[in-house]
């Protein structure tokens, strides 16, 4: 059977009202007025339970009492238990807290700083009082006099790290013996050096003795002399 078939039961509603959330900008003030209504309306409803059966309104505020009061036990030991946890594992090995070490090595860490830098300005003072030190040696020996062997005579250069000292001369004679000693600065004398003199200096900065060819003749080689 054709034809337009309409329900007696079935309701048009408008698309807006079957679906809340379709609701024009227009309507939305009105729906949320609606839920401001449903809200008094069970507080309302909650009111008026209190009022008339008062002796359930105190058994269900006990009830949440004791419910909040057990739940807050269970949270104070939950909590007790994780802070003796914390206090275990932050335990160092001789009992103090980690705490207590962290502090301990940031007051040591500054404490090693303070002594390396104390070290390295006492470092430098030294390196600058050992270069004024004697440090550098150069020795010649040989005859001063003809008559006179065995290489007896001698001058000595004995010198800093910036080659300034003193020169000393040793001339060696049957009866006597005379000494001379000559200022040296940055390797050179105020004075008239002699050959045996300046090979001494020159020798301070490479190092070893130096014969003269009598001398080496006379002395046994040992490796640590040289021959002029």
């Amino acid at each position: 059977m054709k034809g337009n078939l309409h329900s007696p039961y079935v309701e048009e509603h408008p698309a807006s009202a079957a679906f809340p959330h379709s609701l024009t900008p227009e309507a939305k003030p009105d729906y949320n007025r609606s839920i401001l209504e449903i809200l008094t309306d069970s507080l309302t409803r909650i009111v008026r339970w209190n009022q008339e059966q008062p002796e359930m309104a105190i058994l269900a505020g006990a009830g949440a009492y004791l419910l909040l009061l057990v739940l807050t036990l269970w949270t104070l030991v939950r909590y007790g238990g994780m802070a003796r946890r914390q206090a275990r594992l932050l335990k160092g090995a001789d009992g103090a807290s980690l705490e207590m070490m962290l502090l301990g090595h940031a007051d040591g860490a500054a404490s090693l700083r303070s002594d390396v830098l104390s070290a390295t300005q006492a470092s430098a003072k030294n390196a600058g009082a050992l270069r004024q030190c004697l440090q550098r040696v150069g020795i010649v020996r040989y005859d001063a006099y003809g008559d006179v062997g065995g290489c007896q005579s001698f001058s000595l250069a004995l010198l800093d790290a910036e080659g300034s000292g003193i020169v000393v001369t040793g001339l060696h004679g049957r009866s006597d013996m005379r000494l001379y000693a000559k200022p040296v600065i940055a390797g050179v004398s105020p004075l008239v050096l002699t050959d045996e003199e300046r090979q001494a200096i020159t020798e301070s900065r490479v190092g070893g003795p130096i014969l003269s060819d009598d001398a080496a003749n006379t002395v046994s080689s040992t490796g640590t002399a040289r021959r002029r």
